[in-house]
Parts: structure tokens; sequence; C-alpha cells
């Protein structure tokens, strides 16, 4: 019996499954301006890209940061 109730039994065969994930990065970026950070992250995900075509980034959140030192 096979999955549709009759007849020969279907045969297992691999069959295509998509999986789409999330991941979040955290970059710290040095620039003059908004403006200036967001095409070095163009940048880089244009690089991080080239290399994983199946990665793709998209900038969700871009703010000035006080930093450490």
């Amino acid at each position: 019996m096979n999955r549709y109730g009759r007849g020969r039994p279907v045969v297992s065969m691999r069959r295509p499954y998509y999986a789409r994930a999330d991941c979040r990065a955290g970059l710290m970026l040095w620039a003059r301006s908004p403006g200036e950070a967001e095409a070095e992250f163009e940048a880089y995900a244009a690089q991080v890209e080239d290399h994983f075509p199946e990665i793709v980034l998209e900038l969700r959140d871009l703010r000035e940061e006080d930093p450490l030192f």
C-alpha cells in the first residue's frame, strides 16, 4: 500500500526542501557620517555575498555608538 491507499508501494525518494534561516550580525564600522557607514556596510555585504552566494545581508539598523576606549 502506498501513501495514496492503492497500488504498489511508493519508493522513498529524495525530495527537495527549502530552508530559510535568519542570522544576526553586529559590526562596528568607523565612518564620518551615517551615509559613509552605510556605504561601508554595502561594500562588506558585497564581499560576503561574493564569497557565499547563498547568504544575503540586509541592513536592519544603523546607529552611532560610543567607543569603549
